[in-house]
């Protein structure tokens, strides 16, 4: 092999009171998938930031091709030939795949007039080349969250992007779209397109990867090729340690009846019926699409539904926002952390003080000491880390922004708290801190649902398991009848 197309070399990167990046480097051949990995926290987007020309390195240099190169902003480093898919798409909703994949750059009829017809025709080549099934006219804001993932890639392709970063691609699509995604992959590496791919979910990158990177708090840790380490080597070098058997013994003591749904419905959900217990951690399980988010925002108010009961302790309460559901009792950690769950542009403290500031006030004049005294001490309970509570939100890594939306609801002492996908977008570590802290709760008597896209998390935690297909609850599986296999046949049932 020949010498890499990238190379990063000692790049450090500085930001008031936290050193984000400290001397890492990393190295990508051509028609290679390198895999970054790392705990929340560990410099992965800041890299990211810094090979797209959103930062400038404090240290350091990026060797392109043998030569170094300085990106003054993002169009450079698009014109160098990077291009970086997000988690968070940028697309713009309003406008077509073809408007989408060619703006700024469309033919042109004379006149100044759009030509929509060569647009339409040079995008629909691109997404035969690349085998994907959308159409070149179809407006983004009807594509599902895998689709918008394949036009960006398509449009990184458009541009004659050599190397793709793609950024937690997995997190909102399903194992059917995944295999997709990499026969795409799979495919650009063949014409010489190099890849860095960033995941928590570890498993993939056996599947897709060539060699994977290890960072830590900044640092670099190592390199291995991925045919020569294992998940749980892998787990020790992001830690720093080995995190042992992942999931608690389910010997809580169950209690009284806290929740109890009767015939819910919504105008994605049909008749749905279940109860939860004090103590008790009661998984949702079902494909993307399958109405389990759907469920969830109607019995917390988001979502209005058109049928059903909800009681609380036996006695039935109306929830028809938020507010209610708060008032009734309930807390619930959304699938979505930067639009319903936190605030980015306001403070951690504010976010953590949120939801009790009415607990707080008196006479319309927030106890500013009492608030800073509950923020100080969840922060310190949840090991949130931040230089200081004054810090945006927005600024924290995914996991610390995970803990904040956590900590909000911990200290508003719900009787049932709802987590939608609480993991999703965090590390190993992380993640187990945070099966902890929910075993915690259902051993004080909390009562807990967990919707959940990954099967042995859900299996890992829950008492027992509802499980949803096309809206409607299809199966309630006891612990000892909760295996991978069982769930899915439910959850794809005709």
């Amino acid at each position: 092999m020949g010498e890499p197309i990238l190379q990063v070399r000692g790049i450090t990167k500085l930001f008031p009171g936290v050193r984000a990046l400290d001397k890492v480097h990393l190295e990508l051949n051509e028609g290679e998938v390198v895999c970054l990995v790392g705990e929340n926290g560990a410099g992965k987007s800041t890299l990211i930031k810094v090979l797209s020309g959103v930062h400038m390195p404090d240290e350091g240099e990026i060797i392109l091709d043998g030569k170094p190169v300085h990106f003054k902003g993002p169009m450079d480093a698009i014109k160098a030939g990077f291009s970086v898919v997000y988690q968070e798409h940028k697309l713009m909703r309003n406008l077509t795949v073809a408007e989408n994949i060619y703006f700024g750059r469309f033919p042109m009829l004379k006149g100044g007039l759009v030509d929509f017809r060569t647009l339409n025709r040079n995008t629909q080549k691109i997404l035969d080349d690349l085998g994907m099934d959308i159409r070149p006219t179809a407006k983004v804001e009807t594509l599902n969250s895998s689709q918008s993932q394949m036009v960006e890639i398509a449009k990184a392709y458009s541009v004659g992007a050599r190397i793709m970063i793609l950024d937690e691609p997995s997190a909102s699509i399903t194992d059917t779209e995944l295999n997709k995604l990499f026969e795409i992959i799979n495919k650009l590496k063949k014409q010489g397109k190099s890849f860095i791919y960033i995941s928590h979910r570890l498993k993939e990158l056996f599947e897709i990867g060539d060699r994977v990177v290890v960072f830590k708090d900044g640092h670099y840790v190592g390199q291995e090729d991925i045919k020569n380490v294992t998940v749980d080597k892998l787990v020790s070098m992001m830690v720093g340690r080995d995190i042992g058997k992942v999931y608690r013994p389910k010997d809580r003591p169950i209690g009284q009846e806290v929740l109890r749904v009767e015939g819910l419905s919504n105008d994605r959900v049909t008749d749905c019926s279940f109860n939860v217990h004090a103590g008790e951690i009661v998984g949702f399980a079902g494909l993307v699409g399958s109405g389990r988010s759907e469920l969830m925002e109607s019995l917390f108010g988001f979502r209005r539904k058109s049928g059903g009961k909800i009681f609380i302790d036996g006695k039935e309460v109306h929830i028809s926002r938020p507010k209610d559901a708060i008032n009734s009792g309930l807390g619930f950690v959304t699938e979505d952390r930067k639009t319903t769950g936190l605030i980015l542009n306001q403070s951690v403290g504010f976010n953590t003080s949120f939801a009790i500031l009415d607990r707080l006030s008196k006479l319309g004049f927030v106890d500013r000491k009492e608030e800073s005294r509950l923020v100080d001490e969840s922060i310190k309970q949840l090991s949130v880390k931040t230089p200081s509570p004054r810090q945006e939100a927005g600024n924290l890594s995914g996991g610390n922004q995970q803990k904040v939306i956590l900590s909000k609801w911990l200290l508003a002492n719900p009787r049932l708290l709802i987590c939608d996908e609480p993991t999703k977008g965090i590390d190993v570590g992380t993640k187990q801190e945070f099966y902890n802290i929910l075993d915690d709760l259902a051993r004080e008597g909390k009562a807990i649902i967990v919707v959940s896209s990954e099967l042995p998390e859900v299996i890992g935690l829950s008492n027992r398991i509802y499980v949803m297909n096309e809206g409607r609850i299809v199966k309630e599986l006891g612990e000892d009848q909760m295996d991978e296999e069982t769930i899915a046949s439910y959850s794809m049932k005709e």
